[in-house]
């Protein structure tokens, strides 16, 4: 990222204040490892030692150095015990995902190479949403639909446009699962290319339902008559594989297609017999973009990460299966033929367009610098879709407050004002791991902690920007002055004297400046504010949403065993007020995010409207009955 917060020496009471607020709280898994007696086991075996770093961190970083230590530790492993994908297997993906010469040498390494530590990482983040879940033990289409509303709660519909020009919109391609939900907003393609990911973790299959002509569509494919809007894709409905049926759910419409006996449709239903979806076909506020001829076209289309294809890989899950417990690798042909026993004669095949660098096999690689084992060529000089996907997720125009004192000829004063106000809203929210991603990994004590330390940091900013006094708008003019005066002679002065004045201009942007601490805070208040209390907001709810599902699960129990039923109702009974209470806190939060909702409208659209969604839900079910 471009920029990064540091803050060393003597500081003001804001910086102290900041440096405070941003103290992580917890490691970045919920797996953290126990002291235990292994240290020299784990010298000793490669494979131990991999277990014991995983544990305590799952970044990319610790990934990378666990991969590199194994590529290290069997570096002499005689060529024919190494993990070779075979010949069969590197046909078929070779003729399933349209792999390119580089694309095979990927998937053909015995060793680990730089792709693979981003690979483990994101699988690692999959994971422990997946455990956050809680559903291992139901149902898979309870499991698909705990996902599916999970991801619509945590991805705002809100598909990722940048400017090009004046009034000139450029659609950007779907990112990488993870990239999207730490992100928090993105199109109905992404989300339904995450719960693809979270079924890997979660144990069932997931398929992206679209036509024939689908297969070789790009990611931005957009029917002819609708350019003026965001491209769909070249999908229209993502499926779920449970036994021999495809249960079909609309990511757009935050839905599963209505079928018999409160259970999804499923893809056999509405092909043949497309009527069916009539209440959805013909009720013009649903604004259904399917057409009857779509769904009786439906095929059925499956997905795969390059690097899950390496055998290496294979490998690596069955050997951290035990203590890790993180899905990494598919097998092409095994996953296929589990769906076409599902298909009833539905054509199904892998969607991966030779051309399409962000089909889902592509995906990481192509986002991806060259330095972090990825294809994308990003430089200071030529930036990339990775600069523009961190500048994007900024609160732009909020972020930036110039005393007026200040002289405006000058654009010093503006960028570095600028600069140090992104760096705090970085640190405080942009830098992994995040406080949204504590959230999605089930982490909410870790996150809570974080929040309330930034709300009440950046609640003190703003109390201090509503309080200023004389002396503080005295101490305003003072520094401002003194800057003027310096950028005057510097731009006049010789180059013997220009270093002089470049230490004292410089002394005057330092964070151990008080006035320039104060002046940045009250640009970073109101965003910061907002944005933590959204974020508070929204941990509660998904702690009330799990509350609620135990209780559910408990009542049904009761319901269901008469032998068991006193005891179980009762735990029922005391899980169900403990659920009521986290809707009523959930509630309080969202009411207490309100005020800033139309604050932060114009850099998050349709934030407002989910949250009120979300409100509406928590006071419904936090009412006592």
């Amino acid at each position: 990222m471009r920029y990064r917060l540091r803050l060393v020496g003597s500081i003001p009471l804001f910086a102290a204040l900041l440096l405070l607020a941003l103290v992580p709280v917890g490691c970045g898994t919920p797996d953290k490892a126990k002291p235990t007696d292994t240290g020299k086991k784990a010298q000793e075996d490669p494979w131990l030692k991999a277990v014991t770093a995983i544990r305590q961190e799952t970044d990319a970083t610790t990934c990378r150095r666990v991969l590199n230590e194994l590529n290290q530790a069997f570096a002499s492993t005689p060529v024919d015990r190494q993990p070779k994908l075979g010949e069969a297997d590197a046909a078929f993906a070779k003729n399933a995902l349209n792999l390119d010469d580089a694309e095979m040498k990927e998937i053909r390494s015995t060793g680990h190479t730089t792709l693979d530590p981003n690979h483990l990482a994101e699988a690692l983040y999959l994971r422990d949403i997946a455990r956050s879940l809680d559903v291992a033990n139901l149902p898979v289409a309870e499991r698909a639909r705990t996902a599916f509303e999970w991801v619509c709660r945590q991805v705002l519909l809100n598909p990722w446009m940048s400017s090009i020009g004046q009034n000139t919109l450029k659609p950007n391609p779907p990112l990488p699962p993870t990239y999207v939900l730490r992100r928090g907003w993105g199109s109905g393609l992404e989300r339904m290319l995450i719960v693809a990911a979270l079924g890997r973790q979660m144990g069932f299959d997931v398929c992206l339902i679209g036509p024939a002509a689908a297969a070789d569509r790009p990611m931005l494919y957009q029917p002819p008559g609708r350019e003026t809007e965001f491209p769909r894709g070249p999908f229209w409905g993502l499926g779920v594989r449970d036994g021999d049926d495809i249960l079909l759910f609309d990511p757009w419409k935050e839905q599963a297609l209505p079928g018999k006996n409160g259970r999804p449709a499923t893809l056999a239903d509405v092909r043949a017999n497309p009527r069916d979806m009539a209440v959805w076909l013909d009720n013009p506020p649903f604004a259904w973009s399917v057409t009857a001829d779509d769904l009786k076209a439906g095929e059925i289309f499956l997905t795969a990460p390059l690097s899950a294809v390496a055998a290496r890989n294979t490998i690596l899950e069955e050997k951290l299966a035990a203590d890790i417990g993180v899905k990494l690798s598919t097998n092409l042909a095994e996953v296929q033929k589990r769906v076409e026993g599902a298909a009833k004669g539905i054509p199904v095949r892998y969607y991966s367009p030779a051309k399409e660098s962000f089909a889902p096999t592509r995906a990481l690689r192509s986002f991806l610098s060259v330095a972090e084992g990825g294809t994308a060529a990003e430089s200071p000089t030529a930036p990339g879709l990775q600069t523009a996907y961190f500048f994007d997720q900024l609160p732009r125009g909020q972020l930036l407050t110039i005393p007026a004192e200040m002289i405006q000829g000058y654009t010093e004063p503006k960028e570095r004002l600028l600069q140090k106000s992104v760096s705090i809203f970085e640190g405080a929210f942009l830098s992994p791991p995040t406080p949204r991603e504590k959230i999605q990994r089930g982490q909410y004590v870790d996150a809570t902690q974080k929040l309330v330390g930034l709300r009440d940091f950046f609640g003190k900013a703003e109390a201090q920007q509503r309080g200023s006094d004389a002396a503080s708008a005295a101490a305003i003019r003072e520094w401002a002055g003194q800057l003027n005066a310096l950028y005057d002679r510097f731009n006049t002065a010789g180059p013997g004297e220009r270093t002089a004045l470049r230490t004292q201009i410089d002394d005057l942007w330092k964070p151990s400046n008080a006035t320039f601490m104060n002046i940045v805070g009250a640009a970073v208040a109101q965003p910061g504010l907002a944005e933590s209390t959204y974020l508070l907001a929204l941990a509660k709810h998904e702690q009330a949403e799990r509350a609620w599902a135990k209780a559910q699960r408990l009542l049904a129990a009761a319901e269901g065993d008469p032998a068991k039923k006193p005891a179980a109702a009762k735990a029922a009974a005391s899980a169900r007020t403990t659920a009521i209470g986290a809707w009523a806190e959930a509630g309080d939060w969202w009411s207490r995010y309100e005020p800033y909702a139309a604050f932060q409208s114009p850099n998050y659209p349709g934030r407002a409207a989910l949250a009120k969604r979300l409100t509406d839900r928590a006071n419904q079910l936090g009412a006592p009955k």
